[in-house]
C-alpha cells in the first residue's frame, strides 16, 4: 500500500471513527448506558464539528459522505442549540425578573476577594442571586439583598445561598447523599405570583491535575469519571422529582458539572426552556478547562416564563463565569 493511499485510508477511518461516537453521544444523551459513556458529553462539540467538516470535506463522494452524513443529522436533532448568533440585546422598555448564578469556588478564602465579590455583585445587578460554594462567613455586604436562603450548615458540605430582592416565603434543601454538593429551593413572591427557584450544585469531579489522568495508567480516572457521572444522574433524578411536585412555576440554576451534550442536562432540562437557547450567543462557555471552553452552569425557566434576555459576565473571580437571565411569566 503507497503512502498516499495509507493516508487517504487512515483519514477515512478516522472520520468513520468520529461519526460513530457522535452517534453513540446521541444515544447517550437519551440513555445512558454506562457512566464511562458520559465522557463522549465532554467531547460531543468538538467531535460534532470535526464531523461536520468531514461531511463538507466529502461532499464530492457522497457515498463516503453517507455514514457522517447521518451523524450529522443526529447530533442536530438531538442535542438543543450550542451555538447561536447574537440575539438582539435586551428588550427596551420589558421588565423582568433578573436572576443570576455563579459558583464563587468559596472566593472570601483571599483577604481582599470581599471587595471583589461585592464589585461582581453590583455589576450582575441581579434581582436573585443564587450562589454555589460561597463562603458562608465572608464579611461581604449584601445588604441590597434583605431575603436569603442557605443550605444546612453541615461539616463537610459545600454552602449554597440564594439572595433575593422580593421575599422569601418558604426554603428548603434536597440533601444529596455520600457527596459534599447539595441543592436548595426558595419560594419567591414576586410581584403577586411565586416562584420557586432551585440552586443546585451537582458533584464535582476534583480532578485538580494532569497528573491524575495517568495515575495506575488511568485507571484512576475512569473509575472517578464512573462514579461521579452517576451521582450526577441520580442528583439531576433528585432534584427533577422534587421539582415536578412544585405548585409554583419553577426555575432551576446553577453549576450542573455536565455540558449541554450529557444526559444530566437532558434530564433537568426537560420542560423547561434553556436562558441560552432562547436568548443566548455564541457557546455560552461559563468555564475553561485546559483553555477548552464548556457550558457547565445555566439558568433553566419554566414554560410560562418568557426569556427576554441571557448574560453571561467577564468576571473572573473563580473558574466559573456567573450567568444571568431576564425572565417574566407570559402575560405579564
Amino acid at each position: 500500500m503507497g503512502r498516499r493511499k495509507l493516508l487517504r485510508w487512515t483519514a477515512h477511518a478516522l472520520i468513520g471513527v468520529n461519526a460513530l461516537l457522535v452517534l453513540l453521544a446521541c444515544i447517550s444523551y437519551f440513555h445512558l448506558f454506562s457512566p464511562l459513556l458520559d465522557l463522549l458529553s465532554i467531547a460531543a462539540r468538538y467531535m460534532v464539528i470535526a464531523n461536520a467538516l468531514a461531511v463538507l470535506l466529502l461532499l464530492f463522494n457522497r457515498r463516503k459522505a453517507v455514514f457522517p452524513g447521518l451523524a450529522l443529522i443526529a447530533s442536530i436533532l438531538s442535542f438543543g442549540p450550542y451555538f447561536r448568533m447574537a440575539g438582539p440585546g435586551e428588550r427596551i422598555g420589558t421588565e423582568g425578573l433578573r436572576i443570576a448564578s455563579f459558583n464563587s469556588g468559596n472566593v472570601l478564602a483571599e483577604a481582599d476577594n470581599p471587595a471583589g465579590l461585592r464589585t461582581a455583585m453590583e455589576d450582575i445587578n441581579a434581582d436573585i442571586l443564587c450562589f454555589q460554594e460561597l463562603e458562608r462567613y465572608g464579611s461581604f455586604d449584601v445588604s441590597r439583598y434583605p431575603y436569603r436562603a442557605f443550605s444546612p450548615e453541615i461539616i463537610g458540605k459545600s454552602t449554597q445561598a440564594i439572595f433575593s430582592e422580593y421575599p422569601i416565603v418558604r426554603s428548603g434543601s434536597i440533601d444529596f447523599p455520600d457527596t459534599s454538593n447539595n441543592a436548595i429551593f426558595a419560594d419567591v413572591a414576586v410581584k403577586g405570583d411565586t416562584i420557586r427557584i432551585y440552586n443546585v450544585h451537582l458533584e464535582s469531579y476534583r480532578i485538580r491535575s494532569e497528573r491524575i489522568l495517568y495515575r495506575e495508567y488511568g485507571g484512576w480516572f475512569l473509575r472517578r469519571f464512573r462514579a461521579v457521572a452517576g451521582q450526577h444522574v441520580s442528583q439531576a433524578r433528585l432534584v427533577k422529582a422534587h421539582q415536578q411536585e412544585a405548585p409554583y412555576p419553577t426555575i432551576i440554576c446553577g453549576d450542573f458539572n455536565a455540558t449541554p451534550f450529557s444526559h444530566t442536562y437532558r434530564i433537568l432540562s426537560a420542560g423547561l426552556e434553556d436562558s441560552f437557547g432562547q436568548a443566548g450567543s455564541g457557546i455560552g462557555a461559563t468555564y475553561s478547562l485546559r483553555g477548552l471552553p464548556y457550558r457547565i452552569d445555566y439558568i433553566l425557566a419554566d414554560s410560562r416564563m418568557e426569556v427576554l434576555h441571557h448574560k453571561i459576565f467577564d468576571i473572573h473571580l473563580s473558574d466559573h463565569r456567573p450567568v444571568m437571565a431576564t425572565l417574566r411569566l407570559h402575560g405579564e
